[in-house]
């Protein structure tokens, strides 16, 4: 099990792709803390990975609250002492153009898209830096660059995320913490349900990410395994 003995934070961990994330590191040997906004369903996700045999923190937590996040991070430093893995999965999608997308449609996806994959990063890397050892994987979206009618703030939120991938990686290069961003593809989900592939398509990037050796990428981007272009 390549994550045998890893600590993973994952974040929107209650249903679709972060919980098919969260189940694909418990069976490769993570431990885990996860975290969502709807705590029944964050527990159905921490008893289907406890079934596997790994310790689970549940924890509520609302990404675009950084008192939320700092207050997720030191539960999980409180009970496991340390975190490895970060996995900033939690996300919004609004289908509406940009000249009349609502405003407070436009906020809240940059407060948890952008804002929340931030202050995961802030609260979480300088705990990787003292103990010489982190992988972070933000979850961006092909959209970044694709740029599809109405689902502008979406794009522009994920094109976000990989400015603050590429230049954190830059910051913490050379001290064994890796920073990278995944596409999950085209995946159904409450969020895209006219996706057509399965949520565990996502799975196998993120184990691959989350189980880099040092010299493996940084402030790069991958879909099923693979290095993506740098347009992103």
């Amino acid at each position: 099990m390549v994550l045998s003995g890893r600590i993973a934070l994952i974040t929107g961990a209650s249903k679709g792709i972060g919980r098919a994330i969260a189940l694909g590191f418990a069976k490769e040997g993570a431990d885990l803390a996860l975290c969502g906004r709807n705590m029944d369903q964050v527990r159905e996700t921490a008893q289907e990975a406890e079934r596997l045999g790994r310790r689970v923190l549940a924890l509520r937590a609302d990404v675009s609250s950084e008192t939320d996040v700092r207050r997720m991070v030191d539960e999980t430093l409180r009970i496991y002492g340390r975190i490895d893995i970060l996995h900033n999965n939690a996300g919004v999608l609004y289908a509406h153009t940009l000249v009349d997308h609502p405003r407070d449609l436009w906020n809240e996806t940059m407060a948890i898209n952008v804002n929340g994959v931030l202050y995961g990063c802030q609260a979480v890397l300088p705990h990787m830096a003292r103990q010489g050892y982190g992988r972070v994987i933000n979850m961006s979206s092909i959209l970044s660059a694709l740029c599809v009618p109405s689902y502008g703030a979406y794009s522009v939120s994920k094109a976000a995320v990989n400015a603050i991938t590429k230049t954190l990686a830059g910051e913490f290069r050379g001290k064994n913490i890796l920073i990278n961003g995944q596409h999950p593809g085209n995946i159904r989900t409450d969020m895209n349900p006219r996706g057509t592939h399965p949520v565990d398509l996502a799975v196998p990037t993120a184990v691959y990410l989350a189980s880099l050796p040092e010299d493996g990428p940084t402030g790069k981007f991958f879909f099923n395994m693979k290095e993506m272009p740098e347009i992103y």
